[in-house]
């Protein structure tokens, strides 16, 4: 019977770590995706090209990064062009960081 509730308070304690992690790994995730999604968005300083591109992508005519596509550049052969369609502004430097991200 001893024996049984220890292994019962070593089991409730692996479980309360465990929760732990996973809370712990939900918010990194939150905040590593905000951080993709943000940087893939990004127009740096603005000139006119970027500040039209900008305004276009305001009113709905350009689209920005989004979670699923950042996934499926992964899965695609051409991951340099992709991220340059939805910020043609990302220094190569920029889309290799988030090709590894």
């Amino acid at each position: 019977v001893q024996r049984i509730t220890a292994d019962s308070e070593k089991i409730e304690t692996l479980k309360k770590v465990v929760q732990e992690t996973k809370r712990q790994d939900e918010a990194l995730s939150r905040r590593g995706v905000s951080c993709l999604l943000e940087a893939a968005n990004d127009l740096g300083e603005t000139d006119d090209a970027k500040k039209r591109f900008g305004l276009f992508r305001y009113a709905g005519c350009e689209t920005t990064a989004w979670i699923e596509y950042a996934f499926s550049t992964i899965m695609t052969s051409n991951s340099k062009e992709a991220w340059e369609t939805i910020n043609p502004f990302l220094s190569e430097e920029q889309v290799e960081a988030l090709m590894q991200a």
